[in-house]
């Protein structure tokens, strides 16, 4: 079954064209012990496809959905504002968005490390190969019932990577309830990203992992997940990309952009040089050969250039953002810890929000460590 899943993603790569939206997500309603957020495939909602593959995009997530309604249920169980527990008014939360084949694992260690600091965190889990404006509805209806459920709580919002999008789609837009008071965008591609052709490859490398993980996946779930609308919203000069850029941002929102200038590439065959360079013999010459390799990787991983491997330093800028911190790392490493050390961001993250609600009189974070920050 799990090859089906690649056979699923072949058929989306198909349709990686510009298309009005495939379908909406709606939300069903809120899971009553947990307070789980769900999205749906409402095929009613289907604007009228523009032309052939529009239309084939619209009748295979109608069909998928349709063909294994079970399926599609556990798929929406996945989705929406998560949360750990009943929250407290009298803590902060943090709202983390994760970005293009992506889910909560990526926050792993920002949010431990964002827990031990007495914040609250949410997880905002959504179908992220649909289109970008769908997503930042989604968020919307959830932020919706949270100021609903919760008018005095303070909100701020981490996001990674195209999670930043979905963020300002929604705070930057119409739908915006307001209480965000701080904005942290870490690698975020506000000027898009030209690896989002590529984005066929990631969501077969997604499905895969899902498979593996989730005990109710099923190959359908490539379809009823998207079929590459967010590729192409993230593709420089989209038609979504120049709307969104249009808008102003949100007064009363502080925004911070955090991006790095090592690649997520250089990372990785540094990474693979020192396993070589680990295997070989102890012999004289090939001793010193390894000590070379370990030098060269070395070199690789410590390189700077004018990306992080997957988004430019052009890109990450945004007009109207003063508070742009450039730090030694790559796409992942960013917002992930690695060989013991915490995220690279993680120092400049903390760092904001400490003088945010130092300034407003109100939570106040440990003070940081001797080491200076950006």
């Amino acid at each position: 079954m799990r090859r089906l899943a690649f056979i699923a993603c072949f058929v989306s790569s198909l349709c990686l064209v510009p298309a009005d939206r495939a379908y909406s997500a709606e939300r069903d309603a809120k899971a009553s012990a947990a307070g789980a957020a769900v999205s749906t495939v409402n095929a009613a909602s289907v604007s009228a496809p523009a032309g052939f593959k529009d239309r084939l995009k619209s009748r295979l997530r109608r069909w998928a959905a349709e063909a294994a309604p079970e399926a599609t249920s556990h798929l929406r169980e996945l989705h929406g504002l998560k949360f750990p527990g009943e929250l407290s008014e009298e803590r902060p939360l943090a709202v983390l968005v994760h970005g293009l084949d992506s889910g909560r694992a990526c926050w792993q260690d920002l949010g431990a490390l964002l827990g031990g600091r007495g914040y609250q965190v949410a997880y905002l889990n959504y179908p992220n190969d649909q289109a970008v404006s769908e997503s930042g509805k989604l968020l919307a209806m959830e932020m919706e019932a949270l100021r609903r459920e919760h008018p005095d709580l303070r909100v701020d919002m981490i996001t990674h990577s195209m999670g930043g999008l979905v963020a300002r789609s929604y705070i930057e837009g119409a739908e915006y309830q307001g209480g965000v008071r701080k904005l942290i965008l870490l690698a975020p591609p506000n000027q898009g990203a030209a690896w989002a052709r590529c984005s066929f490859f990631s969501e077969g490398f997604e499905q895969y992992s899902l498979s593996k993980r989730e005990p109710n996946w099923h190959w359908t779930w490539a379809i009823t997940d998207g079929l590459g609308e967010a590729g192409r919203d993230l593709r420089p000069g989209s038609q979504f990309l120049t709307e969104l850029n249009a808008r102003p941002r949100r007064e009363g929102v502080e925004y911070t952009v955090i991006y790095g200038n090592r690649s997520c590439g250089w990372r990785h065959t540094g990474d693979a040089l020192e396993r070589t360079a680990g295997w070989l013999p102890d012999w004289r010459w090939t001793t010193r050969l390894a000590g070379r390799m370990r030098r060269g990787a070395d070199s690789l991983r410590s390189r700077a250039g004018d990306s992080d491997g997957l988004v430019a330093l052009e890109s990450a800028r945004l007009a109207g953002v003063g508070d742009l911190v450039l730090v030694p790392a790559d796409h992942t490493t960013i917002c992930c810890a690695r060989n013991g050390s915490p995220p690279v961001a993680w120092n400049v993250i903390a760092k904001r929000l400490a003088a945010r609600h130092v300034e407003r009189n109100s939570f106040r974070l440990p003070s940081e460590s001797s080491k200076t920050t950006p």
